[in-house]
């Protein structure tokens, strides 16, 4: 019993954060098209570390939010 909750919430999670990062693969490759550029091959193979690098770098960069950030983002004071 206990058992089966992690693997249904890992059986919906995982698919959905699979198909967010072949998303990402996907809008980065058309852009890429679109502006004349090298495609994400660069980057990766196939362009499969891009979304990885760009997840490390915007947690390096925006860090954690603060509570009183979170507060006037939210409208609180």
């Amino acid at each position: 019993m206990y058992i089966a909750i992690p693997a249904e919430m890992l059986g919906i999670i995982l698919p959905l954060l699979l198909g967010v990062a072949f998303l990402l693969i996907v809008e980065h490759k058309v852009m890429a098209f679109v502006q004349y550029r090298k495609g994400l091959d660069v980057v990766g193979s196939f362009g499969l570390l891009q979304p990885i690098a760009e997840g490390v770098y915007g947690s390096i960069i925006e860090g954690n939010p603060g509570n009183e950030e979170l507060r006037a983002n939210l409208g609180g004071r």
